[in-house]
Parts: C-alpha cells; structure tokens; sequence
C-alpha cells in the first residue's frame, strides 16, 4: 500500500508534435525534464489494444492479466523516457498525480507495467488534464449540511474487481465516521438516470470504473456504465453539483 508520508511524486506528460515531453517533479527547485518520440498512430494502437483486451476479459478470456502486462510493459518502455522510468522503479510507493496533455488522455498510463508493478498496484493515482480548452464557470455552492453525504460507485460495467474491492474498503471506513452517511451503488444495476438523481444528493462522489475521453467532443467523455456513457454534458446540468468529485477512473 502507498505510505502516505512520502511525498507525492507529479509525473507531467505533455505532447508536443511526435514528442512527448516528460517531467517528474518531486521535492526540490529543479524539475527534470525528457523526451521521447512516439508517433500519433503508436498511442492509437496501444488505446485500441487496451480496449480489445477489455473486451476479450468481459468475454470470459483467461490470460488477460499477462496480456496486460505486456501492453502495460510497451507504455511504460516506449511512452515514457529513461529518467522517468528509472525513478518510478525506484519510488516507494506513494501518491502520483499524472497531469497529462488533453491530447494523451486516452491512453492507459495506469497500466504502466515496470517488469514488476503496475502503476495502478505501486501507486495511488490521481488524474488531471492539461487543457486549452474554456473551462466552465463553477455552479452553484451546495449548502453546508450537519452530515457529509458520500457517494461510492463501483464497478458499473463489471469488468474491475478491484474496483468493487477498493469501494467495500472506502464503505467500512467511512462508516466508522459519524457525522458521513455513506451510499454504495456497483455493478451492472447503476442506471444513469438514477444515478444522476443520486449525484444530485450527495456533496462527494468517488467513482471506481472504466471512463472514456473523447478528443473531438470532451463534452462526450465520461463515465462508462453498462448501459451506456455517463457524459460530462450530464454531469455539468447537475444543480448544484457535489462539492467534490473524487475517483479512480480507468480508460
């Protein structure tokens, strides 16, 4: 499990051409600073094989754990520069926060495979998105409650079984809090509308499950459930929205 006194590592990937550009920040004034060459049609490949090998585990297919292993063993050899892979083997374990360029974000970095770990299994990742784009003015403030609401997905599609793992543990700890009332929604039962209604409800929301990133149309990115996608364009129509949104979200 990452130790939470160490210090949090920020790995910025940032794409520039056919490079890309990789910074590992950690403590210190100096910010190392790389980069490799990885061609547009090499990211499409590694994303579709990734989405080919999700489909074939949904289908009952047996030997996806080492599959993955060996796409995750490509992204971290031929995505990520030297420097970069050298610290990571070395790291303990801790927070990383990938801020990546909105032009890698379909790509599962999370799978990073150093011959040993996943990125996902060393670490505890966050996301964020480097972005030109116009963000949104911020809603209305929710209203203070008594009570912290807390809202657990897990798992819509069920295709993650750590997934629905790490969402039983955040229920029984959060359950031992009494001022946090905690739902727990999983599996192929969540339904977009009730489970808008239900964001609707709550002022924190962790989601643990597939998401998707649409370049094009980002509006068009979102959670991914059984029944379909959970878009960002639903998302944002929520009034007020929760507080805070907090997940572990794999392309």
């Amino acid at each position: 499990m990452p130790d939470r006194s160490c210090t949090p590592i920020q790995l910025t990937i940032l794409r520039q051409g056919d490079l890309n550009i990789v910074d590992l920040a950690e403590l210190g004034s100096l910010i190392p600073r790389s980069e490799t060459h990885v061609d547009d049609d090499f990211l499409r490949e590694i994303a579709d094989e990734t989405a080919h090998l999700a489909a074939a585990a949904r289908g009952g297919g047996t030997s996806t754990a080492r599959a993955l292993e060996r796409v995750g063993g490509l992204v971290f050899s031929h995505l990520l520069t030297e420097p970069a892979r050298a610290r990571l083997r070395e790291a303990a374990p801790a927070d990383l926060y990938l801020r990546l360029d909105e032009r890698l974000v379909h790509v599962p970095w999370e799978l990073c495979h150093d011959g040993k770990d996943f990125l996902a299994t060393k670490f505890r990742l966050g996301r964020q998105v480097i972005t030109s784009k116009r963000i949104p003015a911020r809603g209305p403030v929710r209203e203070a409650r008594e009570r912290l609401r807390v809202l657990l997905v897990a798992d819509p599609t069920e295709t993650l079984p750590q997934a629905g793992e790490e969402a039983e543990q955040l229920c029984s700890l959060l359950d031992a809090l009494p001022t946090v009332d905690v739902t727990l929604l999983g599996g192929k039962s969540v339904r977009r509308i009730a489970l808008l209604a239900a964001l609707q409800e709550h002022d924190i929301v962790h989601f643990a499950g597939h998401s998707r990133y649409d370049v094009e149309n980002p509006v068009r990115s979102g959670w991914l459930l059984a029944e379909g996608m959970l878009t960002a364009a639903d998302l944002s129509k929520l009034r007020p929205a929760p507080a805070r949104d907090r997940g572990c979200a794999c392309s």
